[in-house]
């Protein structure tokens, strides 16, 4: 019996395994994908839709199924599996990729020191019921002291000790540092500055220019960065013709609403002597009328029982130390810091060193414990007077 031609209608019925086109098809394994780059056919688009499309997606699946049997396979339970190839196609993604997350400062240590993660189990067993309990949570292995009912006290434990608020209040303290650890790790990773550091920043900034150079001669520390300073801003010297008239508007304007400040008298100048405790110092605690008594030499017109200068004396005491100072001789002493400022001080040679010190800091503002005096290799000391050290009229020192 000739079978051949059933055998020819029935294979007819199936298409060949190989798919053949005039662009052939890109198959990518590793990502299951079929790219078919052949123009569509219009006549068999348009004359039958579906058909066409189970056409297009037969050959596309017969392409890859013949591409995953020609890949290396390896066995399993369920049967052969296919090794499939790293992808080779790129597709686009919606969102970019995400940054690798920054690591803790624990994570770093044990990279350094070669230290092994080890992943701790989150159930631990219970000798004591003989069952598995959570290790942190409700019910957890670490509250096992906090809920007992019976707990071990130490010999040297307090008598109002409590077993159960300390067991507590250490797991809380734990939490908190766990808790601080972590934020510091998240800060540390959004590269915020610290409080505390920038607090530390600013002192360091203003104690820069706290001497009398202003940080200019100062030795830098090892790290130490440029201050940056503040970036003065001029306005072009050439302007319209409008906007120099805006301007102007704007300054007359400015001075009429602020016609009382403009108007205000000028500030008092704040004396640099003090007299009433100049007096105190000069009488030595006995006050003006003893100290005009002095002055006077103990000599004078008794006015009712009184002389005239302790009349005097007592009614303007600081005349009388201004007329005995003017009688003194007097020296004047120059004091140079070597950095352009210079101090002319009026003294007496029977004053000493820190007396002199003092008159120098009312006129330069700075703490007289703070300041050396010096010529040359000698430092003057404050106990030992001006004339004992013959520092005359018009001598000049160096101050630090």
């Amino acid at each position: 019996m000739d079978v051949s031609g059933i055998l020819a209608a029935n294979a007819s019925k199936f298409q060949s395994v190989d798919v053949e086109k005039e662009t052939p098809l890109e198959v990518d394994p590793g990502l299951l994908l079929v790219t078919d780059l052949n123009p569509i056919d219009e006549e068999a688009y348009s004359s039958n839709l579906e058909e066409h499309l189970q056409s297009l997606a037969r050959d596309g699946v017969q392409a890859l199924i013949g591409s995953l049997f020609s890949l290396p396979t390896q066995r399993s339970d369920e049967g052969p599996l296919a090794e499939l190839p790293p992808p080779t196609t790129a597709l686009p993604r919606a969102k970019p990729l995400p940054k690798p997350k920054p690591m803790t400062k624990w994570e770093q240590f044990a990279k350094a020191k070669g230290i092994q993660h080890r992943t701790r189990d989150k159930r631990v067993w219970d000798e004591e019921k003989q069952e598995w309990v959570n290790r942190w949570g409700r019910d957890g292995k670490n509250k096992q002291v906090e809920e007992q009912w019976i707990t071990e006290v130490p010999a040297n434990a307090d008598v109002d000790f409590d077993p159960r608020k300390a067991a507590r209040d250490e797991r809380k303290a734990r939490v908190a540092k766990n808790e601080k650890q972590r934020l510091a790790n998240v800060s540390r990773a959004q590269g915020t500055a610290n409080p505390r550091k920038m607090e530390i920043d600013k002192t360091l900034a203003s104690s820069r220019v706290s001497t009398a150079s202003m940080g200019k001669f100062d030795k830098k520390l090892d790290g130490e960065k440029k201050m940056r300073g503040v970036k003065r801003k001029f306005e072009p010297t050439e302007k319209s013709l409008e906007e120099e008239k805006t301007a102007s508007l704007a300054l007359l304007s400015r001075m009429d609403s602020d016609a009382k400040k403009t108007r205000r008298e000028p500030a008092k100048e704040e004396k640099v002597l003090n007299e009433r405790k100049a007096v105190r110092f000069a009488s030595k605690g006995r006050g003006g009328v003893a100290l005009g008594r002095e002055a006077a030499g103990g000599k004078g017109k008794r006015v009712k029982g009184r002389r005239v200068s302790d009349l005097c004396e007592s009614r303007d005491p600081a005349s009388c130390l201004r007329r005995r100072t003017f009688e003194m001789a007097l020296i004047e002493v120059i004091a140079n810091d070597r950095l352009g400022r210079k101090v002319r001080v009026k003294c007496s040679p029977d004053d000493t060193v820190g007396d002199l010190k003092k008159l120098i800091a009312a006129q330069t503002g700075t703490d007289h414990t703070k300041i050396q005096l010096k010529k040359w290799y000698t430092i003057y000391k404050d106990h030992i007077t001006l004339s004992d050290y013959e520092i005359n009229d018009g001598m000049s020192l160096e101050m630090y």
